[in-house]
C-alpha cells in the first residue's frame, strides 16, 4: 500500500469517529453511572383507586348494654273520684285499713257528702271498729235522711256494736225508703232471727229473696228461719236455692234434712228414746252476714 493510500484511510477512520461522537451522548459511560447514583429518589404517588379504597381495620365488638329497668311507680290516687273508687276497691279486697286511710281523705275533700262517710262506716265495720264507724254512719243519715244506703249502714254499725233493738230499727227504715233493697230486708231478716223472732224474719226474708237478684246467703237464711219454724218442705226448697247458687252450708243442710218431715217431732222422739234436758234443735249452720253491698249514695 502506497503512502498515499495509507493517510487516506486514517483521514476517513477520524471523521468517522468524529461524526460517531456527534450523534451519540457527550457523556462517557462511567459519568452516566455516577450520576445515576447520586440522583434523587423520588417515591411514587398513591393512585386515585388506593385513595378511594383505604385500608380498613375490622372494628372491635362492642358489648351490648341492657337498658336500665325503670319500675312504674304507684298510681297515687288524687282526685275525690280517684280516692273513693281505690278505698272501695281496697275495702272489697280485704285491705280495709288502707281503704280507711284513702276514703277519710275523700271525706275531708266534701265533708258534705254522703258517699265518703257511708263506704268510711262499712270498712270501719269491715275492720271490726263498729263504734269508730258510728260517728260516720250518724253523720250520713244526717246528710241524706231519706237514703236507704245510710240507714242500711247505720243498722250494721248498731248490730256490730251488739245492739239488735237499734240495728231493727234502722233496717226497717232503711226498707222503708227503698223497699227494692234485698240488703236491708236481709239484715232485718237476720237480726230479727238472732232475736228469735222467726215469724218476723221470715217475712222480711222472703222480702230479700223476691228480689231481682238474692244471694246464696240470702237464701240460706231464709232456709235457717223455716227450720226454726218446722216447715221443712220450705225450708229445703229455700237451702236448695242457695245450695245452687254455691252454698256450702245449704249442702250441708239439705243433707242433714234427708228423709226429716218434722223437726219437732224427730226432737220428741229423740227425747222418748233418751231424755235430755234441754236438749237442742238439730245443729243449724252458722247466719251469713251480708256484706256491704255494692250501692251508689247520691250527693247532696
Amino acid at each position: 500500500m502506497s503512502r498515499t493510500t495509507t493517510l487516506s484511510t486514517i483521514l476517513a477512520l477520524g471523521a468517522a469517529l468524529a461524526l460517531s461522537a456527534a450523534c451519540g451522548s457527550s457523556e462517557s459511560p462511567d459519568r452516566r453511572r455516577a450520576d445515576r447514583r447520586t440522583a434523587p429518589v423520588v417515591p411514587s404517588l398513591p393512585s386515585i383507586v388506593d385513595e378511594a379504597k383505604p385500608a380498613m381495620t375490622a372494628p372491635a365488638p362492642v358489648a351490648a348494654v341492657a337498658a336500665p329497668v325503670v319500675e312504674a311507680s304507684p298510681v297515687v290516687p288524687r282526685s275525690y273520684k280517684e280516692l273513693l273508687r281505690e278505698g272501695k276497691k281496697l275495702s272489697g279486697a280485704g285491705s280495709h285499713e288502707a281503704a280507711i286511710e284513702l276514703l277519710e281523705q275523700a271525706s275531708a275533700m266534701k265533708p258534705k257528702a254522703a258517699t265518703p262517710r257511708i263506704e268510711l262506716a262499712r270498712a270501719l265495720v269491715a275492720a271490726g271498729r263498729a263504734g269508730d264507724a258510728r260517728v260516720h254512719a250518724e253523720a250520713a243519715v244526717e246528710i241524706l235522711p231519706h237514703s236507704s244506703y245510710a240507714w242500711n249502714t247505720l243498722g250494721r254499725v248498731e248490730l256490730g256494736e251488739g245492739n239488735r233493738e237499734a240495728a231493727i230499727t234502722s233496717f226497717e227504715r232503711s226498707a222503708e225508703e227503698n223497699p227494692d233493697n234485698s240488703y236491708a230486708w236481709n239484715n232485718l231478716g237476720l237480726t230479727l232471727l238472732e232475736s228469735n223472732r222467726y215469724e218476723e224474719a221470715a217475712t222480711a226474708l222472703e222480702m230479700a229473696t223476691s228480689g231481682s237478684k238474692p244471694t246464696a246467703y240470702m237464701w240460706n237464711n231464709l232456709g235457717m228461719v223455716y227450720e226454726q219454724l218446722d216447715r221443712v218442705v220450705e225450708a229445703r226448697a229455700a237451702y236448695r236455692q242457695a245450695a245452687d247458687l254455691g252454698s256450702a252450708k245449704a249442702d250441708a243442710s239439705l243433707e242433714r234434712l234427708e228423709g226429716v218431715t218434722s223437726i219437732k217431732a224427730a226432737h220428741a222422739e229423740d227425747e222418748a228414746a233418751e231424755p235430755v234436758i234441754d236438749a237442742p234443735l238439730p245443729e243449724m249452720a252458722a247466719p251469713e252476714v251480708a256484706p256491704a253491698p255494692v250501692e251508689a249514695a247520691p250527693q247532696p
